[in-house]
């Protein structure tokens, strides 16, 4: 939490580790994650396939909170994927990838994570990735959208990485410009919020094809997307590409993800439980 800049005194109390401890006890110790990828609580992509509206968004953590299931932060993902921080068999890792047009969603949920921890008596926590070439056009003039990653970020719901600078594909741009990328991106979130992020989210989902450079620039984990085979495309305890990490995608307003094709929530959390 040091390097990262920002010291969360929450997750570092007793009360915290107790409930953490305690799940391990009730459910056993993870060995796969699902990772759920956001964009924001609201939007429509793919034809329809991909959408979520707050009220959706509301309803998938309630059922997770409603099932005691742990939101992994950031710190704890790198503990749990370089295996030396155990975790509860029942968590769950939730990312957001966030440009100008996603930057307010991070206000709607943390009204929503304050109001199920209210109800639960424990927080949600959701990691967000931040293209940082989006932060001053368009709907994030005037820097309006630091304004709101710094006042949603004092929250404590959220931890932050990277989404690049461009946003173009790192699988056809080489090493140099990769790398050039990924400094600018790391330089314009530590001007702008005080965070030295350790992470990104791969724009287009697709890792670059040289995952051990970015340890020259103290990357330690990047998600992609279908980086395993489905039925596997979890985090894993130890897991062999800590910098392609996978996601999936959360189900839609009729509770049908696109990837894996027409599973539930439910369906989902079970299947990462279930995974060898």
């Amino acid at each position: 939490m040091q390097s990262y800049g920002v010291i969360e005194d929450t997750q570092l109390s007793d009360l915290y580790w107790q409930k953490l401890t305690a799940r391990i006890e009730a459910y056993g110790v993870a060995t796969n994650i699902l990772t759920l990828e956001y964009h924001g609580d609201d939007y429509d992509m793919y034809d329809g396939g991909y959408t979520m509206t707050p009220e959706t968004f509301i309803n998938q953590i309630d059922l997770m909170m409603a099932n005691d299931y742990h939101f992994v932060t950031m710190h704890e993902a790198e503990g749990f994927v370089y295996g030396w921080l155990e975790l509860p068999a029942r968590s769950v890792i939730l990312t957001t990838d966030i440009s100008d047009l996603h930057v307010e969603s991070l206000t709607s949920i943390s009204v929503t994570f304050s109001e199920l921890a209210e109800k639960y008596g424990y927080n949600p926590h959701m990691l967000a990735f931040i293209w940082t070439g989006a932060m001053n056009a368009g709907e994030c003039a005037d820097n309006t959208c630091w304004d709101t990653i710094n006042t949603v970020n004092a929250s404590g719901y959220f931890s932050f990485g990277s989404h690049s600078t461009t946003h173009r594909d790192f699988g056809q741009i080489n090493l140099e410009e990769g790398i050039l990328d990924l400094e600018r991106s790391k330089q314009a979130i530590l001007e702008n919020t005080g965070i030295q992020v350790y992470t990104l989210a791969w724009p287009f989902e697709t890792c670059s094809p040289y995952p051990e450079s970015l340890e020259q620039i103290g990357i330690t984990l990047a998600w992609g997307g279908s980086t395993k085979p489905l039925s596997q495309n979890f985090a894993a305890w130890q897991d062999p590409k800590p910098r392609c990490l996978p996601r999936l995608l959360p189900p839609n307003i009729h509770d049908v993800s696109m990837r894996p094709a027409g599973m539930s929530l439910q369906n989902m959390l079970d299947s990462a439980q279930s995974a060898p």
